[in-house]
């Protein structure tokens, strides 16, 4: 298969001069639409995000007494402020090459393919119908009849945290799951959730969001969730070159996944 110009030359006359001019600016000018539309898809999830900081303020406020409103405004404003500041610090700074292009299909850590993130930021904005969907109305169902076990009373807050809890236990593996894997995903995590909740009423761990046992208890469960139920076709998919059975070791592959899935389970629970 030739390159963009070459395959164009042959459409375009028997002057071969011509020909390759007239490629050549074709060809640059879809270049230019791809860095357009690459650009405008960055932009646009970076909107997406302050669109979630919006609604991350509202639980916020409505989680705690009015008094304490002002107090915990704060502390979403200087969330915004200080990952951004830590972010340029290190993220970008240890995350990019010494030179050249930092977005892109090599320059990534964690060998993440640069489309891949496109499909985990556009789910994660809740544009998907497929895993994320399954995992988090299961999870939301599953958060609210266990709550209402336990206290005797329905929650409207219990839903919504379910909601989040499953978001961040299917991030690591809504591109390589099933849908019906989703599900187990969403339910357990429910599961997670709720006891995380119990031992920090137990160790008096004080802080309304849950935001700890949402992202570190649901988070550390997804981890491990991906290493059981990564599906082989879909990581050979978003991974091409990766060494065979590496995979779910319950779909049948060989426990390849585990080293780097418990690395990341033990540093999610340390932070």
């Amino acid at each position: 298969m030739g390159t963009c110009s070459t395959d164009l030359e042959a459409l375009l006359g028997h002057n071969a001069t011509a020909s390759a001019a007239a490629a050549d600016y074709i060809c640059n000018k879809f270049s230019d639409v791809s860095f357009d539309v690459e650009n405008t898809y960055l932009l646009f999830s970076a909107y997406l995000n302050f669109f979630m900081q919006l609604g991350f303020a509202m639980l916020c406020a409505g989680s705690v007494r009015a008094k304490n409103a002002i107090n915990i405004m704060l502390i979403t404003v200087l969330d915004a402020t200080i990952v951004g500041l830590f972010y340029y610090l290190f993220r970008f700074a240890f995350g990019s090459p010494s030179s050249g292009d930092f977005i892109g299909r090599h320059h990534l850590t964690e060998s993440r393919d640069f489309h891949t993130l496109v499909r985990l930021a556009v789910e994660c904005g809740g544009e998907n119908g497929g895993d994320y969907h399954s995992s988090r109305m299961h999870g939301a169902l599953t958060t609210l009849l266990g709550k209402r076990i336990l206290t005797r009373h329905w929650n409207v807050t219990d839903v919504c945290s379910g909601l989040l809890g499953d978001f961040a236990a299917i991030t690591a593996g809504c591109s390589v799951v099933e849908p019906w894997a989703a599900i187990i995903c969403g339910s357990v995590a429910a599961l997670v959730l709720i006891g995380c909740n119990k031992l920090a009423v137990e160790v008096k761990f004080d802080y309304p969001l849950e935001a700890t046992q949402l992202r570190d208890g649901c988070g550390a469960w997804g981890v491990l969730f991906t290493g059981l139920f990564a599906f082989d076709k879909y990581v050979r998919e978003v991974y091409p070159g990766r060494p065979p059975g590496r995979y779910g070791l319950l779909m049948g592959g060989d426990g390849g996944f585990w080293p780097l899935r418990l690395s990341r389970f033990w540093s999610l629970l340390g932070g």
